[in-house]
């Protein structure tokens, strides 16, 4: 008989079928000709708890077959399938449940199936996706409603920061915009602000670089960086006692990309920062040459827009502890070809007054800003 039911379920769910993916941006793929209800019912037909036993036995091809008829909006084998024994947390290799696939495919009847058995409307991807995201993200305006009205959190963020609102309004979703607005309203909440505008004059990276840190915005953080970004800060003697490149800075800040070591915007929930320009400037290119093969100074062919003046960040984590940083900091900035937004290329900073590379300070008093950063720097 379980030899019977294993055969019955490779021909259900399509063995061989491997190469395809279940995906949240692209749309999950179709289920293949082979999976039906009424070739599934045929397991049922030899009784639940054996249909359960096989669901035990083959339990990672079982549950495939469960996110793709979810995402591809089969209500009748998503059913069937749960009724078997199909666990409505389940999911997929970048952490997609079976709502969160319904949800972004738009398929109301699938999603409030999945909600009334019991599908976590808190659940996140790797990413920090929840499923009103999804249906947001895709516009599916009767899909969000219905989860926002089942509980679904309009304040929800991902691991970037975005909340339903900026999907929404990113992608030109107006009525599902308009819908959560409202839905904000009559919850009693503000309506998130909407996604920053691209940075096309340096005026705006540097508004940019205010909202990212205040906000501990992650991506919008590493959209304003160079790809030659380059910190540095100097002593009192004006030499280099610290840098780091683009790849440092954003483990520093966001933390390792493996997730096992927290950045400064994971520690310190509460982040205050305000710049008072003191000096704008340009590095025109013809002023500066490259003295040699890969000089970091060196920009012959472009010239630099140059901010510099006072930072005043206060940082305090969960505990009440943190640090402020009073320091002069210059920023040069330089159009990116490639987008033809403007990027942070370099960020230097000056020596704290006295300190010349003192170790740290405590909070209330003058803080480096580099000295910090080496304490979670990797």
């Amino acid at each position: 008989m379980r030899f019977l039911l294993v055969c019955l379920v490779g021909l259900v769910l399509g063995c061989g079928d491997g190469d395809r993916s279940v995906g949240p941006v692209q749309g999950p793929a179709a289920v293949g000709e082979g999976l039906s209800v009424e070739s599934l019912e045929s397991l049922e037909s030899l009784g639940v708890s054996a249909g359960k036993a096989v669901v035990s036995a083959d339990s990672v091809r079982y549950g495939r077959a469960f996110l793709l008829a979810s995402g591809s909006g089969n209500l009748g084998i998503v059913e069937l399938l749960v009724r078997l024994g199909a666990d409505v947390s389940a999911t997929d290799d970048d952490g997609n449940t079976a709502l969160h696939l319904s949800a972004a495919n738009g398929h109301l009847d699938v999603v409030e199936f999945l909600v009334g058995a019991g599908a976590s409307l808190t659940a996140e991807t790797d990413s920090g996706y929840t499923a009103l995201h999804f249906a947001a993200y895709w516009g599916h305006l009767e899909v969000v409603q219905y989860l926002v009205g089942a509980g679904a959190s309009l304040t929800a963020e991902t691991n970037g920061g975005r909340t339903a609102l900026h999907f929404a309004a990113y992608w030109g979703h107006l009525e599902v915009v308009q819908y959560l607005e409202s839905a904000a309203v009559e919850q009693g909440l503000e309506p998130p602000a909407p996604p920053a505008p691209e940075a096309t004059t340096p005026e705006q990276l540097m508004d940019n670089l205010d909202r990212a840190m205040d906000t501990r915005d992650e991506e919008l953080y590493e959209s304003l960086l160079d790809k030659d970004f380059l910190f540095i800060e100097k002593d009192c003697l004006l030499e280099v006692a610290y840098f780091n490149n683009l790849e440092e800075e954003l483990e520093i800040m966001g933390g390792s990309r493996d997730g096992s070591r927290p950045g400064i915007f994971d520690i310190y929930l509460n982040f205050e920062y305000s710049f008072e320009l003191s000096r704008r400037d340009q590095e025109l290119g013809a002023e500066h040459p490259e003295a040699f093969p890969g000089d970091p100074d060196g920009h012959p062919d472009e010239d630099w827009e140059i901010f510099y003046g006072r930072v005043q960040m206060t940082l305090v984590d969960e505990n009440g502890d943190g640090f402020r940083v009073e320091q002069n900091m210059t920023y040069k900035l330089r159009l990116d070809p490639d987008d033809n937004l403007w990027k942070i290329v370099r960020w230097e900073n000056d020596a704290l007054t006295g300190s010349c590379g003192e170790a740290s300070k405590p909070l209330a008093t003058a803080f480096s800003w580099a000295a910090l950063k080496q304490q979670v720097a990797p």
